[in-house]
């Protein structure tokens, strides 16, 4: 089996070398051979996977995500509806390690994937592979600062303020939250990874929606775990529809950042909230539990984290587009969620993540 040399920038070399990978687990499935090469340049998912047999021939566009888990499925299921609705192909997930109850997950959405422990779900015309139970081995562990939590928060204040790329080491440190010397790193790694340019001088976002949707995996699987603090109840009598005025009766309204369902619900008035992230900008946690009449709970609908960006658009009271993106997207795919989080993308953020001419 061939696989094609990737391209040089940090993210897309990861993504080749997981696509040989990928392509070694295939190789005890007899009569079955398999090449990947990447995507053309702008194209929404990261390369070609071909399947050859006595059987036939298929074509996927591959989809490469290094982890599938139960935080960020939800946002891989998308991304592949994306690639489905916009590629010539049908769409492929190539990832490390599918566990069983994602592979159920993946199958009821009739999403074909491959792992690169061997697990596999490929169906297509006369091609039915089915392979369940292989046990991954370590991936092999690689850096890049611009996807870790410190960069995370960097790219978080990019996104929301785009102009913001053209401030000072130290202004970029102070509004992010992480160290003046950790920011030169971080940026040369988005450089590497042509989401940053220098044009004239001067440094130029690129690739807004593709940092976006990387940052936002990131967001779910390194970063939102360090900023989590509680997961509550409401007291007994208490509903969710109460917690917004109870936020505002005790004077916090300067001290959280709705977010989750909740914000999506009054940033779009389409959606009943079933939860609430609250993004705490000030204040002791249990000091503010008390005043919501908030129990600890890990199975509660409330989560309560360390805000990173306060959001300066006119939501007031309501944590960044980006942020609630997110959140929506965490988790088990939801039809009513995923709808949501089109609407804020559509209301919110697509104009601030397309591209300068």
């Amino acid at each position: 089996m061939v696989a094609s040399t990737g391209r040089t920038h940090p993210r897309s070399q990861r993504e080749t070398e997981l696509g040989k990978a990928c392509l070694r687990a295939l190789e005890p499935v007899e009569g079955l051979q398999a090449t990947f090469k990447r995507a053309p340049p702008g194209a929404v998912f990261d390369g070609f996977l071909d399947l050859r047999g006595e059987w036939g021939k298929a074509r996927y566009a591959a989809l490469v995500t290094p982890r599938v888990t139960a935080e960020n499925v939800g946002m891989v299921v998308q991304a592949l509806a994306k690639v489905a609705q916009l590629a010539d192909q049908p769409p492929a997930l190539l990832t490390w390690y599918i566990n069983p109850s994602i592979a159920s997950l993946l199958r009821a959405e009739r999403i074909d994937f491959l792992d690169a422990a061997g697990n596999a779900s490929l169906r297509r015309g006369a091609l039915y592979v089915w392979v369940t139970g292989e046990r991954p081995e370590e991936p092999p562990q690689r850096a890049n600062r611009a996807f870790q939590a410190t960069g995370l928060r960097l790219i978080a204040l990019l996104l929301e303020k785009p102009e913001a790329v053209a401030w000072t080491y130290r202004a970029l440190a102070e509004a992010s939250g992480i160290s003046l010397g950790a920011v030169g790193p971080v940026l040369e790694d988005l450089r590497s990874g042509a989401y940053l340019r220098m044009r004239k001088g001067a440094r130029m976002l690129v690739k807004r929606r593709a940092l976006f949707e990387r940052w936002e995996l990131g967001y779910v699987e390194t970063l939102r775990p360090r900023l989590l603090r509680r997961t509550c109840r409401l007291a007994e009598g208490r509903s969710l529809d109460d917690l917004e005025g109870r936020i505002e009766s005790e004077g916090l309204g300067d001290a959280i950042l709705l977010g989750g369902e909740m914000g999506a619900a009054r940033l779009t008035r389409h959606l009943r909230p079933a939860r609430a992230t609250l993004h705490l900008l000030r204040g002791a946690v249990d000091a503010t539990m008390v005043r919501l009449r908030l129990l600890p709970d890990p199975a509660g609908a409330i989560d309560i984290l360390d805000a990173i960006t306060p959001n300066d658009e006119a939501h007031e009271g309501l944590a960044s587009p980006l942020l609630i993106h997110a959140e929506l997207l965490r988790g088990t795919p939801d039809s009513r969620l995923r709808e949501t989080a089109e609407l804020v993308y559509e209301r919110h953020l697509r104009e601030r993540l397309e591209d300068p001419a």
